[in-house]
């Protein structure tokens, strides 16, 4: 409060002459409610307020106490905004959380059970094992257009998934599932194929099925091992029928020929048994003593079995895709509903030189290139035409035609008589043909070729073309 003057005295002149001081009572955080004010007498016993310090001291905790609101203020603001965001980030955190349960369920049914990573039931004997085994093994049924067929499955899957081969469910209008043990026939849908591979998997929407464990590594299988094939033979008569015989060979590589038997189409890695087999076990298991699936049976490859161009049935030579090259077949369909963009370990392309065209020729003979291939043509005709014509001073094959966009292009040229390959000599296409086919991509052979009655030999590497 401010001091009024004495009634009828003369104001009190401070000794510095400076102006009277105001004086000014502010309670601090110790006063009482309603204690006097504090104060102090001058020389001549007048009572003045606290000096001007005291007045700063009191002006500074003022404005502290303001900061200090202001500080709390914002610590409060900024404990508002992180207690926001991080109920924003929970609320984050909690939907990563549950879209992860729901894509970690998803992934679920494309674990399949593989050797090593899930335990191994123990089984007495091989006989127990089979009677647990059939579990996982159906009949499949498959009507088409014009006919109906059958085969065999195996699931892969708690939830339905099944594997089979693709000539199996071809041009279905439909198809039908029968477990093991059941007279009901439920119906299936395509999820999708790698028709190069032979390779499908179907779906039917029944729930806690006794799914296969695979082999993870064909490098486990050894040759003479035990294996049981298990399918449906001819008809459903004989449907879950186990036959026996042992691994004939691990990585048999089988040629898979056009209609002619005279172009290659593609090459097939299989496992090679001497377990009976018959049509109706197409897509079915070949398993081992501990009942783990080492492949699945391809009977079609019996079609292609090819000895100069003619067929040829064997009795004790069937064959099974291996495992480890149907796993990631099987993981891509079910994930993606196809098996694109997966490098198959199954089939290879022809391999290819980059030698579109050829043709043989004898040795002490002139030679023209005409209509696609080598003509023989008369000595005096070739003299007659020197830019086009050969002689062929030794017997092999002439290059007729070299694709532009090969490794032996600009290497190689039309009119070159090809010798012998690595070493190897070389007087025929057929012999030519074999040569090749037996080669992969990546692979890189020595040519021995003859020009203008001159020897040479060029590297080429080797590749292969689309599986058709």
């Amino acid at each position: 409060m401010i001091d009024k003057e004495p009634m009828g005295e003369e104001p009190i002149t401070p000794k510095d002459n400076h102006e009277e001081l105001e004086s000014i009572s502010i309670p601090d955080e110790t006063d009482e409610i309603g204690a006097e004010p504090s104060s102090e007498e001058t020389g001549d016993g007048t009572e003045i307020s606290k000096d001007s310090d005291e007045a700063r001291e009191s002006s500074t905790d003022i404005a502290e106490a303001v900061r200090k609101a202001d500080r709390e203020s914002s610590f409060t603001l900024l404990a508002a905004i992180l207690s926001g965001a991080s109920l924003a980030v929970l609320c984050l955190l909690m939907l990563f959380i549950t879209l992860g349960t729901i894509l970690n369920d998803q992934k679920l049914i494309v674990q399949l059970q593989v050797s090593g990573s899930n335990a191994q039931t123990s089984y007495a004997d091989d006989s127990e094992m089979l009677e647990d085994f059939l579990n996982s093994v159906v009949e499949i049924s498959a009507e088409k257009a014009t006919s109906s067929g059958g085969g065999t499955g195996i699931i892969v899957s708690e939830n339905g998934y099944i594997v089979t081969n693709y000539h199996v469910v071809k041009n279905a209008s439909s198809i039908y599932v029968r477990l093991y043990g059941d007279s009901d026939n439920i119906e299936a849908k395509l999820v999708g194929f790698s028709a190069d591979d032979d390779i499908a998997v179907i779906k039917i929407e029944k729930a806690g099925l006794r799914p296969a464990t695979f082999v993870r590594d064909c490098a486990e299988c050894r040759l003479g091992e035990r294996v049981y094939a298990v399918g449906a033979p001819e008809s459903s008569d004989y449907s879950w029928t186990v036959t026996q015989g042992i691994i004939s060979y691990v990585n048999r590589e089988v040629k898979i020929y056009d209609e002619s038997g005279k172009e290659l189409e593609k090459k097939m890695r299989v496992i090679q048994t001497d377990a009976p087999v018959n049509h109706g076990n197409s897509g079915g298991p070949l398993i081992n003593r501990r009942g783990e699936v080492v492949g699945i049976v391809s009977i079609k490859l019996e079609s292609y079995i090819q000895k100069n161009g003619e067929l040829k049935v064997l009795d004790g030579l069937g064959f099974a895709l291996p495992s480890d090259g149907v796993l990631p077949l099987i993981e891509a369909i079910i994930e993606t509903g196809s098996a694109k963009g997966v490098n198959s370990t199954i089939t290879s392309g022809r391999p290819l030189t980059g030698i579109d065209a050829y043709s043989d020729v004898e040795a002490g003979k002139w030679y023209e290139i005409a209509e696609g291939k080598a003509k023989a043509v008369d000595e005096k005709y070739a003299k007659s035409h020197p830019d086009t014509t050969f002689f062929a001073s030794e017997e092999g094959i002439c290059i007729i035609s070299i694709d532009k966009g090969s490794d032996a292009y600009g290497k190689l040229l039309p009119q070159d008589i090809i010798t012998a390959i690595d070493g190897k000599r070389i007087y025929n296409s057929r012999q030519l043909s074999t040569f090749i086919n037996d080669l992969h991509g990546g692979d890189e052979i020595e040519i021995t070729y003859l020009r203008d009655g001159k020897t040479a030999s060029v590297t080429v590497t080797v590749t292969e073309a689309p599986v058709k």
